[in-house]
């Protein structure tokens, strides 16, 4: 489970990995899929259902927040996990399959890196990242 950063936004891009996680929205479990928006410096989390009892997940499989999940295939609605390396996939389904609509969506801005006074800094779409501007050019800041 991804910790989720307060509404202020988070300092640099790398709190937040980009990989799905289960998380549980009114006793429900959702599946948190995370991605950075190209236009501006902000982190996209939408949240879907898959309709399943979170509580009844615990009591099958234990805690959420140690679950490993992955996207079976882009945009399909199914995701799985392994409880244990040498274990079978587990599958869960989306409560629509790839036509679930999100429940849920959080915006969260990613804040640009402290860096010297008078040094140009600019959000670098195509790599989703700060850029700082150097004598050489511009680098990662």
């Amino acid at each position: 489970m991804v910790k989720q950063p307060d509404q202020a936004g988070i300092q640099g891009d790398s709190m937040i990995p980009l990989k799905p996680f289960l998380t549980d929205i009114n006793s429900v479990l959702h599946v948190g899929s995370p991605y950075k928006a190209y236009t501006s410096p902000e982190i996209y989390i939408n949240y879907w259902s898959t309709g399943i009892k979170t509580i009844d997940f615990i009591n099958q499989y234990g805690p959420i927040e140690k679950i490993d999940l992955q996207e079976t295939r882009s945009f399909s609605g199914r995701f799985c996990f392994k409880r244990y390396y040498l274990d079978p996939y587990i599958y869960i389904d989306l409560i629509k399959g790839p036509k679930t609509e999100s429940t849920k969506t959080d915006i969260i801005p990613i804040i640009c890196p402290k860096v010297r006074s008078g040094i140009n800094t600019r959000w670098n779409g195509s790599k989703g990242l700060w850029e700082k501007q150097l004598k050489k050019g511009w680098c990662t800041a």
